[in-house]
């Protein structure tokens, strides 16, 4: 009896020194993203674990689009989520939010297309200044435009339009979401459709034609990372726990090539966006979006000497909506001061 209560004292030590931070209770942490790039690199780590060696679960809420994801944060209550620049710096709520870190670049996967027989295609560089861009205001006169208002996509269609001459009044907007946008332009509703990736595949494969993408018309599209401000007043150590396993997940894809990465990255849009794309298109979405160090990212947002880098490219946006009439002069004097975005999280990480 003696031997076996000894065995047993034993096995409770044991247990005790050896699981000391696993008895640890984690810290449950709600976070929003579309089924994009940027939510696999969460869902990576997730996957990993890694977000339980932060003390933290993760849990990982679906949106279609990062406006939707402003606009309905209260109703769901979430504390860090990941959305792209012109929803960050132009929905509502906006002022409720830190901009905390760039989670990725998705410039190239921004794109307008039309069908194949489109007379938008029929000229390209009208404007000089970009000479790979397709269309002209005689082409676009009364056409309907399909897409998501307030997104990435929305910009760079409105950018397009501007490019070529084309006023504002002289087309017609219908807001959809993506999928939905592409369901009804491939039934034949529409002149041309705005959209980010992997739906940019989807229309390629489709046989639509691409008149103009980000890159074409000289813009920046940073997709951001964002907190709630008074979730991240009162745990910042939440906050710094995430973009320390968000950093840890970079420098792991980084070091990997896409090809690899591929098979999980099917496997991540199967089981969390509920869709199917092939690997050929997972290795091109992966090719069309960059991540940043720990050390790029301080670089990015250091404002040590001004402006940083970040709040430069977030201002033209701000600026280019103002020039088009979506924003009033007096929001626009709030939103170009950009005083949500801080290095202040990041800068604890070193």
């Amino acid at each position: 009896m003696k031997n076996l209560v000894q065995w047993g004292l034993s096995l409770l030590l044991a247990l005790v020194i050896a699981c000391p931070a696993g008895a640890a209770e984690l810290k449950r942490l709600d976070t929003a993203w579309m089924p994009e790039f940027e939510a696999f690199v969460t869902w990576y780590a997730r996957e990993k674990g890694w977000d339980e060696e932060e003390g933290l679960d993760v849990r990982m809420l679906h949106f279609e689009s990062g406006k939707r994801i402003v606009n309905e944060s209260r109703a769901f209550d979430w504390a860090i989520a990941g959305i792209g620049a012109v929803p960050a710096v132009s929905a509502h709520l906006s002022d409720d939010l830190y901009v905390i870190a760039q989670a990725c670049d998705e410039t190239p996967a921004n794109a307008v297309f039309v069908r194949k027989d489109s007379p938008v295609l029929a000229e390209q560089g009208v404007n000089p200044a970009f000479p790979k861009v397709y269309g002209s205001a005689k082409a676009l006169d009364n056409a309907q435009l399909i897409g998501p208002v307030g997104t990435s996509g929305h910009y760079v269609m409105l950018s397009w339009l501007k490019a070529l001459g084309v006023q504002k009044g002289d087309v017609k907007v219908k807001n959809m979401d993506p999928w939905p946008a592409l369901n009804v332009f491939s039934r034949g509703e529409g002149q041309a459709i705005f959209l980010w990736a992997p739906d940019t595949y989807l229309a390629e494969n489709m046989g639509f034609k691409m008149a103009a993408n980000a890159v074409d018309l000289g813009l920046k599209l940073p997709v951001l990372l964002v907190a709630d401000r008074e979730f991240a007043a009162a745990h910042p150590q939440q906050i710094e726990s995430f973009l320390k396993m968000y950093l840890r997940t970079v420098d792991a894809l980084q070091a990997a090539t896409p090809e690899s990465i591929a098979p999980e990255y099917v496997r991540f849009y199967k089981e969390w966006a509920g869709r199917d794309i092939t690997p050929e298109m997972a290795v091109a979405d992966i090719r069309s979006h960059t991540l940043f160090t720990k050390k790029e990212q301080l670089a990015l947002f250091d404002a040590s000497n001004g402006q940083s880098e970040m709040q430069k490219i977030l201002r033209l946006i701000v600026k280019f909506y103002e020039s088009e009439g979506l924003i009033n002069k007096e929001r626009y004097e709030r939103l170009e001061q950009l005083n949500n975005v801080t290095d202040v999280f990041l800068s604890k990480l070193q």
